[in-house]
C-alpha cells in the first residue's frame, strides 16, 4: 500500500500496489508493524485500488476522538 499525506479534505489516501480493490466501506485501516497491527483510521471512500481514510491523529485533533 503506498500512502499519500496531503488530500485536500484532510484524509490519507492510499493506493493498493498490485491492483486489487483497497477496502470496502466503513471498516478500520490497519498496517503491520514490528510490534504486530497498527490502527491507521477507518474508511471513508474507496474507489478500486485507492483508498481515502481520516487518520486517528488528525480526529483526535478536530472531533477529540480516541481509542481505549
Amino acid at each position: 500500500m503506498l500512502f499519500f499525506y496531503n488530500d485536500r479534505e484532510d484524509l490519507v489516501e492510499g493506493e493498493q500496489m498490485n491492483g486489487q480493490d483497497a477496502a470496502r466501506g466503513g471498516g478500520p485501516v490497519y498496517s503491520r508493524g514490528d510490534a504486530g497491527l497498527i490502527a491507521n483510521g477507518t474508511v471513508t471512500r474507496g474507489a478500486g485500488p485507492r483508498i481515502g481514510f481520516q487518520d486517528f491523529a488528525t480526529a483526535n485533533r478536530d472531533f477529540g476522538v480516541s481509542m481505549s
